[in-house]
């Protein structure tokens, strides 16, 4: 049995402010109101320009963050000195101790 948080056993996904901007133009576009009044076409109307404008403006935001994010140089450790204690080359190492392949 499904508890109340879920929808044929499957968990809910949570919305942004674009999907409740196109639940609500969803549940508008449904109304048998619309129907009444002789609205509908210009309702369909209205639904597509303002879902396609969402999307547009999201899509332009989202390019916008992610170019800002390339403005700012990536944090870089310090270079380390080269150390001979990991040699697994097999080249004899620079100190004076023998190495064991050679």
């Amino acid at each position: 049995m499904a508890d109340n948080n879920t929808r044929d056993g499957v968990a809910p996904v949570p919305r942004d402010v674009l999907g409740y901007g196109l639940a609500a133009l969803n549940w508008v576009a449904g109304s048998p109101v619309l129907d009444r009044l002789g609205l509908r076409k210009r309702a369909e109307q209205v639904a597509f320009q303002a879902s396609k404008t969402g999307f547009r403006v999201a899509g332009a935001a989202s390019r916008g963050f992610s170019s800002a994010q390339g403005l700012t140089k990536p944090a870089r450790l310090p270079v380390s000195k080269p150390s001979d204690l990991f040699d697994l080359t097999g080249r004899p190492c620079s100190s004076s101790s023998p190495t064991p392949l050679g």
